[in-house]
């Protein structure tokens, strides 16, 4: 999609457009930087953050447990990574089954190309999970970052730099500024005001701060906290298990979301933590599988740990995200691994085997 095309039709049906697109798997870094050039007017970044409030709605336990639902999001992501086009009769089959109330009153006829007919469908979307859902009447806004990264600016002041994958609902009130971190990473910069806390919510803790800029992590796996500079305060469990830690910058706490109730502090280089928000990736003797993870966070083609006995080398250097080949090769100057080059993926093995 270009900006002459942007031109010639409406806001929405524009953000329809882009949305689809970045869902493409060949849609190119240049089309991504069209897209942030375009999302940076206002109308356009409110009528974005409609389709991604829809988009994560799927998430939801009363939507994500519809059979229906969880069919039509799964066409649309289907019919997406194919490259192909979603005919009006697959989505009249799909918007059949739904409820009256929720059916639209016509259906998209098939467009000429497949991003066009994505975004038709995205609309479908909206009408089937409700009216409501997409109107003013909630205080909540979310923000996505899925093949990029992105920085938004809250309506407070405060800057949030979001990773790869990362989604965040934000919900502000005269009494409070409340944030959840649904998954991913995010590095927080936080506007100072005295009488609304900062809370930053993780399922299994609670992240409480008045201004300060500090990172969290929450994969499926584990949970960090990260403090760069300010203070704030960790709160997890209740009852007897209740916890609470008090950072100061530098300090790191991280815990497992299979035990949320162990905790293990300590002593970052928190610009090194936060490296990946400048396009970097920092290592310092870290072990190799984590590097990896890392690396592949925004490397394509992907790194592949063929070896686990590989697994505990230490790795350390500073290298441009996004360029694995040269991270493997530089890693294959210095430990006993070899690279073995593939179509789809970078092997890394023992040179001993």
């Amino acid at each position: 999609m270009d900006m002459d095309e942007n031109n010639t039709v409406g806001v929405q049906e524009q953000a329809d457009r882009w949305f689809a697109r970045l869902l493409a798997p060949d849609c190119s870094a240049r089309e991504r930087e069209t897209f942030e050039q375009w999302r940076r007017v206002p109308e356009h970044a409110s009528a974005y953050g409609q389709r991604e409030r829809l988009w994560r709605r799927f998430a939801e336990p009363e939507v994500a447990g519809d059979p229906r639902l969880a069919a039509l999001r799964e066409r649309v992501l289907a019919r997406t990574a194919a490259g192909g086009a979603a005919g009006a009769s697959d989505w009249q089959q799909t918007l059949a089954a739904l409820p009256p109330r929720a059916r639209p009153e016509r259906i998209v006829r098939k467009r000429r190309t497949w991003p066009l007919a994505i975004a038709a469908s995205i609309c479908a979307l909206a009408i089937a999970l409700g009216v409501r859902f997409m109107g003013t009447g909630s205080a909540e806004a979310m923000y996505v970052s899925m093949g990029a990264l992105r920085e938004v600016a809250l309506e407070d002041g405060t800057r949030v730099q979001l990773d790869v994958g990362t989604e965040l609902a934000v919900r502000f009130d005269g009494d409070a500024r409340a944030v959840t971190l649904r998954r991913g990473r995010a590095l927080f910069d936080v506007a100072h005001d005295a009488q609304r806390p900062f809370t930053v919510d993780l399922g299994d803790s609670q992240v409480t701060v008045l201004g300060t800029r500090f990172q969290i992590l929450r994969s499926p796996d584990d949970v960090s906290v990260t403090l760069d500079r300010g203070s704030l305060r960790l709160d997890g469990g209740t009852g007897a298990v209740a916890r609470s830690e008090r950072l100061v910058p530098g300090d790191q706490v991280g815990y497992s979301r299979q035990d949320p109730s162990t905790w293990h502090k300590r002593r970052v280089d928190s610009a090194a933590e936060t490296a990946w928000s400048r396009g970097r990736l920092v290592f310092r003797a870290t072990p190799l599988a984590e590097a990896v993870r890392e690396v592949n966070r925004y490397a394509n083609p992907k790194l592949h740990l063929a070896d686990p006995s590989l697994s505990d080398l230490r790795v350390s250097g500073n290298f441009i995200a996004g360029d694995g080949d040269l991270v493997a090769s530089t890693w294959a100057a210095t430990l006993p691994l070899r690279v073995e080059k593939r179509s789809d993926e970078i092997v890394l093995r023992s040179i001993r085997k």
